[in-house]
């Protein structure tokens, strides 16, 4: 005859093991969720595109990510029940990492494992032409035949290149890129500048390199109004 105390411990052992398989909450542990978590550059401008697996079990998502690894310094709540998020308004260029927190029901569990991207420089799958050297030619110092007339000079002091251009179009503000191969390759951004002054001062650079910029217009709610420039190079002091 079975024990009524071995039943309950049987029963108890039981709940224990379905809690832990179905819900993690316990140890709000999110890493035991294999979602696949990805990120990649995005198809416009300043973006990342994130992917995983979602479940059924996992009813919600809040999203961290920052400019060093596990420090997160920006975030959204409750992106929704998907499989994709658009992360926007981000530098150019500049590498980001970033980490999910699923949700269920009111739970929010631990982070997942992280994963880093560099938010796309170059507009792809829009209207926007990406720039390759291949389009334009990079005259050193500028301007540009476009309707930016792009100029960079060097200085003023060193490591620090000065760029002014035409705003024809009367964009809100705009996004610079740049880096030091040519070919539209641009490793390196800065997001609403110029404010209508249309001018920056790119600071930091290596004193003797050679530089390779680019602009693109953008409207008060940071869409693209225009392609974006030809590009101009510049030696930094």
């Amino acid at each position: 005859m079975i024990k009524l105390k071995t039943i309950q411990k049987a029963v108890l052992i039981l709940i224990i093991i379905i809690a832990f398989a179905l819900l993690g909450i316990k140890n709000t542990n999110a890493v035991d969720f294999n979602l696949g978590f990805s990120a990649q550059p995005g198809p416009k401008t300043g973006t990342v595109l994130l992917n995983w697996n979602d479940t059924d079990l996992i009813t919600n998502y809040n999203l961290a990510y920052g400019t060093s690894p596990g420090n997160y310094t920006y975030g959204a709540v409750g992106i929704g029940n998907t499989g994709t998020y658009l992360v926007q308004g981000l530098v150019p260029g500049k590498k980001y990492y970033f980490s999910l927190s699923p949700v269920i029901g009111s739970q929010a569990l631990g982070y997942l494992p992280q994963a880093s991207a560099i938010a796309a420089s170059n507009t792809t799958g829009s209207t926007l032409n990406t720039v390759t050297q291949a389009t334009f030619n990079a005259p050193l110092g500028g301007p540009t035949t476009d309707q930016f007339q792009l100029r960079a000079t060097a200085g003023p002091g060193r490591g620090t290149i000065t760029l002014t251009w035409n705003n024809p179009m009367n964009a809100h503000d705009f996004d610079v890129v740049y880096g030091t191969q040519a070919g539209g390759v641009y490793q390196h951004g800065a997001q609403n500048v110029g404010n209508n002054s249309n001018t920056v001062q790119i600071q930091g650079l290596t004193s003797g390199w050679t530089y390779f910029f680019s602009v693109l217009g953008e409207d008060v709610n940071d869409k693209p109004v225009t392609n974006f420039s030809a590009p101009v190079s510049q030696t930094a002091l």
